[in-house]
């Protein structure tokens, strides 16, 4: 889903700025546990669910992109999977 995938990615880009561009940050791996290319290979059931607990962990360690992201993505990731439940 291009849309989901630029929302994370946007996403991430803020991660590592708030993390000072260290990608073996706990914040980040919590964020990204193994990368952002992962994530947005990922399709369907997965990728929603790693997007629903990358949401989460942006809530409970950085609450302030928790804000920022967290709504938009969760929303993204639910019309995902029922547009996907609409094409099988």
């Amino acid at each position: 889903m291009p849309r989901l995938d630029e929302a994370c990615r946007i996403c991430e880009v803020e991660v590592l700025a708030a993390v000072g561009k260290d990608r073996a940050h706990a914040d980040y791996r919590a964020a990204f546990p193994k990368s952002l290319s992962a994530l947005v290979a990922d399709r369907g059931r997965s990728q929603a669910d790693k997007v629903k607990a990358l949401a989460a962990e942006l809530h409970k360690r950085l609450p302030d992109l928790g804000e920022r992201h967290a709504a938009k993505l969760e929303t993204l990731a639910a019309a995902m999977i029922l547009q996907n439940a609409g094409l099988q």
